[in-house]
């Protein structure tokens, strides 16, 4: 075949694909972006409550209005996980905010956006309820508030949800629990401070960590705390150990105090250069058990990239819609030259 023949060969492929891309994706952010932001958020306020009410109609008891929110979630939700397609509008996996507004219109998501979308019910009807993360081990839940205490209550588990049985996550398989090791349980304030309810969920450790420098104590230094136990017990999921969402700061003596349930972890100790990028970097790893207390002391010892979890996924996000936006003229061009080329 001659280079001429290769050429357009190679043309024409790479047409084709970029055609089929784009018409994918005008499908997607040609529709579903506007109906988000023109429609879903706007209407979703609306919904929720109407839904809520639906519901839990001639039921006077708020235990079972929670329960009967948690079975229509969990009998009308699509989950997401791991699917490119869903069988209902979207259709396409792609665009997913963290807005219940949104799940209550296409009703598909994965365990948060089952949490969020029960605590927008349940808080919609007068029963106060909030979400609550497990990121060290990849699970949301939420808790409701029942007869004067918080309650737990996962809505992404069939049949019906779960409600008050936070010991599920550790229980041994055979007594039909999870078997995970819980390293932090926490929640969000309306003001955005986080706060821990990790004793609900596992017996706890204090631990505590002195950062250092030249062996003098840092203070204000940046504590990262990651758990191993998805890396350890589910490699083929998870390549490395994940952020907890633990990041404290020293004190003026150069310590963090931290709870953990007990597992294997990562302490990542920092101390900010430039603009929470650069700057002095060390780490440790420790295993822990229950009910104990601990004491470790790391040494700031190399300059490094920053490890702060926020930072680095923005400037992710950035380098991605940045590459996107250059990306795509080139392949209009792409799918324009297929087309002339058919004509």
């Amino acid at each position: 075949m001659s280079t001429n023949k290769k050429w357009n060969r190679l043309i024409e492929v790479m047409g084709k694909a970029s055609l089929l891309f784009l018409i994918v994706l005008l499908i997607d952010v040609g529709s579903t972006i506007p109906y988000y932001y023109l429609y879903a958020k706007k209407h979703g306020s609306d919904k929720i409550p109407e839904t809520a009410n639906k519901i839990v109609e001639g039921i006077n008891d708020d235990e079972q209005k929670v329960r009967a929110l948690m079975t229509w979630i969990n009998s009308n939700m699509e989950s997401s996980y791991l699917a490119i397609f869903i069988p209902k509008y979207p259709f396409i996996n792609i665009f997913r905010p963290d807005d219940p507004n949104w799940t209550i219109f296409t009703m598909y998501g994965g365990c948060e956006e089952y949490a969020d979308l029960f605590v927008a019910l349940a808080n919609s009807i007068n029963i106060s309820a909030r979400t609550v993360y497990n990121s060290g081990e990849d699970h949301v839940w939420a808790e409701v508030y029942i007869d004067g205490k918080w309650v737990h209550a996962d809505p992404s588990i069939p049949p019906n949800g779960l409600l008050n049985d936070p010991g599920i996550y550790e229980r041994k398989r055979e007594n039909g629990g999870w078997g995970k090791n819980i390293s932090s349980v926490w929640y969000r304030d309306s003001k955005g401070r986080i706060h821990s309810v990790t004793e609900r969920y596992t017996n706890v450790s204090k631990i505590k960590i002195k950062v250092l420098f030249d062996n003098k104590p840092v203070k204000n230094a940046t504590v990262i705390i990651k758990s191993w136990y998805l890396k350890g017990n589910h490699p083929n999921y998870r390549k490395r150990p994940l952020f907890t969402s633990i990041t404290n700061k020293t004190d003026i003596n150069g310590i963090a105090e931290v709870e953990l349930g007990g597992g294997k972890y990562t302490i990542v100790a920092e101390k900010d250069i430039f603009k929470n990028i650069i700057g002095y970097r060390s780490e440790k790893i420790f295993r822990i058990g229950e009910n104990n207390e601990y004491f470790y002391e790391i040494n700031l010892k190399k300059i490094s990239i920053l490890e702060n979890p926020r930072t680095i996924l923005s400037y992710l996000l950035d380098a991605f819609v940045l590459s996107f936006y250059l990306l795509l003229p080139v392949l209009i061009v792409l799918a324009i030259i297929y087309i002339l080329k058919k004509k």
